[in-house]
């Protein structure tokens, strides 16, 4: 089973749906220092009239999972992995580990006076912790 691959435990879900939103959304609140991996997944078409930009990141650092990506290109059906997202398949080991230490949150970064019009992102995380207090829930 995929979470198996994944330290064993069941995975996160967050839904974003974006309606003319222009601010960063929390996705997941950290506690002390934990392993995560995430995986975004666009489930409807990403809009944006103004040319927004979204990346994924922790607090104080808010690209530092994916970089600056233009919002119109997340697509249904795929997986947004890097700044070009163009497919719906890819091999498990492009999904990064990262860790997260200081309680730093995961965070959808909106470009600043900006707008993301419409569109469905599913972003899915499986964590472990690393020290005694390491925690992540859903913000």
């Amino acid at each position: 089973m995929l979470q198996d691959a994944f330290f064993g435990y069941n995975p996160l879900e967050k839904t974003v749906t974006f309606l003319n939103t222009a601010a960063d959304v929390s996705l997941f609140t950290v506690t002390g220092a934990v392993i995560v991996k995430i995986i975004p997944v666009c489930t409807t078409d990403v809009e944006s009239a103004g040319g927004a930009t979204v990346a994924l990141g922790v607090t104080g650092d808010l690209d530092a999972m994916i970089s600056v990506t233009d919002c119109t290109l997340l697509e249904a059906d795929e997986l947004w992995i890097d700044q070009t997202p163009t497919t719906n398949i890819e091999p498990l080991d492009s999904v990064r580990e990262y860790m997260i230490a200081g309680g730093k949150d995961i965070i959808l970064d909106v470009e600043t006076a900006k707008q993301v019009d419409s569109g469905v992102l599913e972003f899915y995380l499986w964590w472990a912790p690393i020290s005694t207090n390491g925690k992540v829930v859903v913000a």
